[in-house]
């Protein structure tokens, strides 16, 4: 993400707050504190329209503190035609101990157990669903996804990878990625030729009830 034009990030499923105050310790557990954690990175997977379509990754960094806060959680994208689509996430954000550690000339982000924390996560979003938004494309590398309220946010497609190493990305405590290939590697986001598309739409607005779809690509 580049930009957003609020920091509550819960219209597009994301945290409300862009700071937390929270213990330093975050080894085990999220207890209230007075170190002030700041979220420094915002990141979408979208895999494409269907079940655990997106995941989204935000990233909160303490002065003085080794360890990274990760709040991630995934969930649903269905396509609304006309470049709207809905986003609904059943499972509240999810809280991990992440580390910043060495990839080659650089670094990347990555869990340092993959054991959810304990504590609850304070001022995080819980069940979200039925959050409608629109995307609308300034180029093939960025474009602006906005809800009905006006709210909206800049994305940018990098070659950042996930923290929780979803979906094909292969490292070293990568967890457990969906068995359907499908969702793994993309379906319908990725697809290059027409063919990858045959049989979507009537299958889509069968599911829909005949709504007006559209098979542009969802970043």
């Amino acid at each position: 993400r580049l930009w957003a034009s609020d920091p509550d990030a819960s219209f597009v499923g994301g945290p409300a707050d862009s700071a937390l105050s929270l213990s330093a310790d975050i080894k085990t557990r999220l207890s209230p504190g007075a170190a002030l954690w700041k979220q420094v990175s915002c990141r979408q997977f979208v895999y494409g329209p269907g079940a655990d379509g997106i995941h989204i990754e935000y990233v909160y960094r303490s002065p003085g503190v080794p360890s990274e806060l990760l709040l991630a959680r995934s969930g649903a994208v269905s396509n609304r035609g006309g470049n709207f689509f809905q986003l609904d996430f059943a499972e509240p954000l999810v809280a991990f101990e992440a580390d910043s550690v060495k990839a080659g000339d650089g670094t990347m982000d990555a869990l340092a157990t993959g054991v959810p924390l304990v504590g609850g996560t304070p001022q995080n979003a819980g069940k979200s669903t039925g959050l409608e938004l629109q995307t609308t494309y300034l180029s093939e590398r960025m474009w602006v996804v906005r809800d009905l309220d006006g709210r909206a946010a800049a994305f940018q497609r990098t070659e950042t990878r996930s923290v929780m190493d979803r979906r094909g990305l292969v490292a070293d405590g990568q967890m457990k990625p969906p068995t359907d290939d499908g969702v793994r590697y993309g379906k319908l986001l990725f697809g290059e030729n027409l063919s990858d598309y045959q049989g979507w739409e009537a299958k889509t607005e069968a599911e829909q009830g005949g709504a007006q779809l559209i098979k542009d690509k969802l970043y």
